[in-house]
């Protein structure tokens, strides 16, 4: 099943939107004044030769990892 989102509401969260994609292997159509006017799929999902899979986290897994993701980052930054 494909998740909506409405444009606005993307680009405010477009961080959170390619973990949908990407991480959860899931499509989101895009809508504006709720009418469908893109879908965002995983790359791999397009591509035939070198396919990825992705990882497929349930949601409590997806929230524990983004959780040490965030610990992480707030314990060790990073000066370039």
């Amino acid at each position: 099943m494909n998740k909506t989102m409405s444009a606005s509401k993307a680009k405010n969260n477009f961080g959170y939107l390619l973990d949908e994609v990407y991480v959860k292997g899931r499509s989101v159509i895009i809508t504006r004044n709720n009418k469908p006017i893109a879908k965002m799929s995983p790359v791999y999902s397009y591509e035939n030769t070198n396919q990825l899979s992705s990882l497929t986290l349930k949601d409590n897994e997806y929230k524990k990892v983004k959780k040490y993701m965030n610990e992480f980052r707030e314990n060790f930054k990073f000066s370039y």
